[in-house]
């Protein structure tokens, strides 16, 4: 499928409102850059430059740690499942592998969710995938495959591409069409699923991520998809092989009175005519198969240049994007409560000055959630509420001590784990 081509048709505006609801929570920047932005835009002094430094490294350590142990945790749960594994770490008797499954799917969702990744429904795969046959190469897709099945999104703009329809006689046209900047397929097939290939293990959880993917596209990332040639392109194989084969009936009828009255090189005369008319039809039917083929080799390309990770390569990438986004929304909490001083701020309040910090610096709008943001700062000592709901930050000055004190806590935790 490649990209999509295509302008939309005076009522496609509609056809996509079931994403609109998607909403951009990703701070697209690593930690430390986020921190210096921090720094500038809020004016920190030089003395609390210093502190927020140490702050940051202090916070960075301690998210590491935190997200460490559940990667491990849930890199075991994985290896029961994970189709490339070189230990082998499963039994075809394991009572409790869908057990062990459906924990591995949930605990995916929650570090998903602290990346920033939304999970479709049913009813949102459905639509893309309906829209994709109307947009692009026409795939069936065979949801009943699937023991499970989830696809998780991050990132919905929209981009600009082009395409060529029969309608405007075939002249350049150029629409918006919207993109999700990132995509985490998981799904595990049923055990009574007829999968044609034998290449996947129905025992086995496969994850696949990817980026820049077209919503109209979504079809194509999904296994079992088949190739649906369109009207057109069955008309372009049909249309030559039906007149070709019409035309080579009527020389054939024509000859057969010449045929009948000659001699023995008549008989040679019709196995020519035949073979010939064989041949054609080889010929249509070869046809036939390369254009799915090439087909094929398009929605292949398009994979290999879009795929990102795959099976256990997706989870420490989603963990390192899940520990970034924490720690970037902890800091910026914080120093958020650090500038407003003594009063503090309500959590509508701090919203709105994260949101409008976030705007002004990725230059698009950014959703913030405060009740996330302030969790994780009370866990860690470093904010406050008062009897009215207004919110202040721990001193700064103070702050290094207080994360030191939880950084012996969590080593201790850890050592008693192991």
């Amino acid at each position: 499928m490649g990209v999509s081509l295509g302008k939309q048709p005076e009522t496609d505006e509609n056809e996509f409102e079931a994403f609109k609801t998607i909403d951009e929570y990703f701070i697209p920047l690593r930690h430390y850059e986020l921190a210096k932005r921090l720094v500038s835009h809020f004016e920190l002094t030089a003395s609390q430059e210093v502190h927020f430094s140490r702050l940051t490294n202090r916070l960075a350590s301690i998210f590491h740690v935190a997200h460490l142990h559940e990667l491990f945790r849930i890199e075991a749960q994985y290896s029961r499942l994970d189709p490339d594994a070189d230990i082998w770490n499963r039994s075809a008797a394991d009572a409790d592998l869908a057990k062990v499954t459906e924990q591995f799917f949930d605990n995916l969702s929650s570090v998903l969710h602290n990346a920033h990744y939304q999970r479709l429904t049913r009813e949102q795969i459905e639509q893309a995938v309906d829209i994709g046959s109307q947009w692009g190469v026409k795939l069936d897709v065979d949801f009943e495959l699937f023991e499970h099945m989830d696809v998780y999104v991050r990132g919905y703009r929209k981009v600009k591409v082009e395409r060529r329809r029969w309608q405007s006689l075939f002249r350049k046209e150029m629409v918006e069409l919207p993109e999700f900047r990132r995509l985490v397929l998981a799904f595990r097939l049923r055990n009574d699923s007829d999968d044609e290939d034998k290449l996947l293990n129905k025992d086995c959880v496969y994850l696949k991520n990817f980026k820049d993917i077209p919503e109209t596209d979504l079809e194509i990332l999904l296994p079992g998809s088949k190739v649906r040639l369109s009207i057109l392109d069955r008309g372009k194989i049909l249309v030559p092989t039906v007149s070709g084969i019409a035309v080579t009936i009527y020389k054939i009828v024509r000859a057969a009175a010449v045929i009948t009255i000659a001699t023995m090189a008549g008989f040679w005369a019709w196995v020519v005519l035949i073979g010939a008319l064989v041949a054609y039809i080889i010929k249509s039917v070869l046809g036939f198969v390369r254009t799915k083929d090439k087909y094929r080799f398009d929605l292949t390309q398009n994979l290999y240049l879009k795929n990102l990770d795959n099976n256990a390569g997706v989870l420490y990438r989603v963990f390192i994007e899940s520990e970034e986004q924490e720690l970037c929304e902890a800091l910026l909490g914080y120093v958020i409560l650090l500038k407003s001083g003594q009063k503090g701020l309500s959590a509508k309040e701090m919203r709105a000055k994260a949101e409008e910090f976030l705007q002004s610096l990725v230059g698009h709008g950014v959703k913030f959630d405060p009740h996330d943001s302030l969790a994780k700062l009370i866990r860690l000592g470093l904010a406050h509420v008062d009897g009215d709901g207004n919110w202040t930050g721990t001193r700064i000055e103070s702050s290094t001590a207080v994360l030191n004190e939880q950084w012996q806590r969590l080593i201790e935790l850890e050592s008693n784990r192991m």
